[in-house]
C-alpha cells in the first residue's frame, strides 16, 4: 500500500511507497529516490545511483543500576554495621563528627563497626578515629539497605534504617539510643518531614532548651555535649612556608558552593575594602592575609598584603587559622574551623543567623539591630533579602566603622602574640 499517491488525469504522478526496510519515491513511474535500511546502515538512491550512506545509531544501553549493597562496600555481615551520613557544609561537619565521635565512642566495641558518609574532603581533615571507612555522601543513597543501622545528622540526628534485632545481639546501649531518637522523631515529626525548611524553628526550640548549635545533636542530652572535642591534625608548615613573615590577621569573605555570589550572608566587598584600610592604618605591624575556596566565590580584596584564595588545602587553613592573631570572617565554615582548633578570637558578622544561637564565647560576634533573624523564613532566604530590599539591610547596616570600633575597643590586636 502506497504512503502517498497523486494522480492527475487518472496518471499516477507521484507514488510513494514503503516495503519492509525499503522507502521509494516514484515521479511519473520513474523510481527517483530510494532509502534502503541493512545492517545498520542506510544507503540513499536517486535514479538508481547510491549518493549517501550513514550508519544508523547503536541501540542506546539503560545505565547500569549500581547496587548499594554489602559487598560494594565491603561489609563484614558478621559484625554490626552502623553508618553515620553527613549533610551540609564545612560548619555543619564539624558539628556533626563532634555528635558522632561521642556517639562512636559511647558505643564502641571491637564488633561494631562505624562508617560515615560525606563530603571526602573536608572529612579526612578530621582525626577520625574509630572510623572504618568513609564514604562519599553520592555513595550512600539513603534508599540503601546495606548497612545494619542508618543515621543521617543535618540538626536532630535522623534513624533511617535500623535491624533492630541484630543491633540487640550487639548493643543494648545502642537498642535502647535508637529506640530514643525514633521516639523524638514521633513526637516532633515536622522537624523530620520538611527538610532543611525547618532548620530556622529547630533552631528555635534549641534555645527554649537552653541548646546551642553544637548542642542541637545531642538531643537526648546523652553525651553531655558542651562545646566542640574534635582533632584536626595540621600540616608540618609554618606560615613562612605561605610567605608570611610577621604577625598576620586572617580574613575572609565567601559562602558555600550551593549559594550564590549575592548571598545574604555576605558582607559588603567594599565594607571588607573599608575595614582593611583601616586595620593597616591604625595597625600597620599586621599582615592581612586573604584566605579562600577559590577566586569565583572569593573575590580579591583591596589592600590585603597576601592573596591565598585558591592556593590551600583545608589542612593549610586550619594551619593559618591556629596562628593568626584574629580572624575576620561571616558566620560559616572558617569560624567554625577556627574555633575547633582553639585558633583564639574571631570577629563573625551576622546578618540572618542568630549570633546567640551559633557563636561562640571567645568571639566578638556582630550583628546589626536594624534586622536580623530571618533563617528558613523562606526557602530562598539565603538568595535575596526577605524583606525585599534590594540589598540586606542586616548586613549593609553593620559598617566597617563599627567593626573597627569593636576590634579597636576589645584590644585582641594590641596583646602581645
Amino acid at each position: 500500500m502506497a504512503d502517498k499517491k497523486i494522480k492527475f488525469l487518472g496518471v499516477s504522478v507521484y507514488k510513494r511507497k514503503t516495503a519492509g526496510n525499503k522507502k521509494t519515491t516514484r515521479v511519473l513511474g520513474i523510481p527517483v529516490l530510494k532509502r534502503v535500511e541493512k545492517n545498520g546502515k542506510i544507503r540513499k538512491y536517486f535514479l538508481g545511483i547510491k549518493y549517501a550512506k550513514k550508519r544508523l545509531n547503536p541501540p542506546q544501553t539503560p545505565p547500569q543500576k549500581t547496587e548499594y549493597n554489602d559487598k560494594y562496600y565491603g561489609l563484614n555481615n558478621s559484625k554490626l554495621n552502623v553508618v553515620i551520613k553527613f549533610s551540609g557544609g564545612l560548619g555543619d561537619l564539624i558539628i556533626g563528627w563532634n555528635y558522632a565521635k561521642k556517639l562512636i565512642q559511647t558505643y564502641s566495641d571491637p564488633n561494631v563497626c562505624f562508617y560515615l558518609s560525606g563530603v571526602p574532603k573536608l572529612l579526612q581533615v578530621f582525626d577520625t578515629t574509630g572510623v572504618q571507612r568513609i564514604f562519599s555522601d553520592t555513595d550512600v543513597p539513603e534508599n540503601t539497605t546495606a548497612f545494619d543501622v542508618f543515621i543521617k545528622v543535618v540538626r536532630f540526628p535522623q534513624i533511617l534504617r535500623s535491624n533492630k534485632k541484630k543491633v540487640a545481639r550487639f548493643s543494648d546501649g545502642l537498642l535502647d539510643y535508637i529506640f530514643a531518637c525514633e521516639k523524638f522523631a514521633v513526637k516532633y515529626p515536622r522537624f523530620f518531614e520538611c527538610g532543611r525548611t525547618c532548620d530556622g524553628q529547630v533552631n528555635q526550640i534549641a534555645k527554649i532548651w537552653g541548646k546551642n548549635r553544637v548542642q542541637t545533636p545531642d538531643v537526648l542530652d546523652l553525651f553531655h555535649i558542651d562545646d566542640i572535642e574534635v582533632n584536626i591534625p595540621l600540616p608540618d608548615k609554618t606560615p613562612a612556608d605561605f610567605g608570611i613573615t610577621q604577625k598576620f590577621i586572617t580574613i575572609h569573605r565567601g559562602n558555600d558552593a550551593r549559594q550564590n555570589k549575592n548571598c545574604v550572608k555576605l558582607w559588603p566587598m567594599t565594607y571588607y575594602r573599608g575595614l582593611v584600610q583601616q586595620l593597616k592604618k591604625h595597625y600597620p605591624d599586621y599582615t592581612i592575609v586573604q584566605l579562600g575556596v577559590s577566586a569565583d566565590r572569593c573575590p580579591a580584596i583591596d589592600g590585603a598584603d597576601v592573596n591565598l584564595v585558591g592556593k590551600t588545602t583545608l589542612s593549610d587553613v586550619a594551619l593559618l587559622l591556629k596562628h593568626s592573631h584574629l580572624h575576620i570572617d561571616g558566620e560559616g565554615g572558617f569560624a567554625h574551623l577556627r574555633h575547633t582548633i582553639h585558633g583564639g578570637p574571631s570577629v563573625v558578622l551576622f546578618g540572618p543567623t542568630d549570633p546567640v544561637y551559633y557563636g561562640y564565647r571567645e568571639n566578638i560576634n556582630l550583628s546589626s539591630n536594624a534586622c536580623s533573624g530571618c533563617e528558613w523564613v523562606r526557602e530562598k532566604w539565603l538568595e535575596s533579602c526577605v524583606r525585599g530590599m534590594s540589598h540586606p539591610i542586616c548586613m549593609y547596616t553593620l559598617t566597617p566603622d563599627t567593626v573597627f570600633q569593636a576590634i579597636d575597643e576589645s584590644g585582641v590586636l594590641n596583646e602581645k602574640m
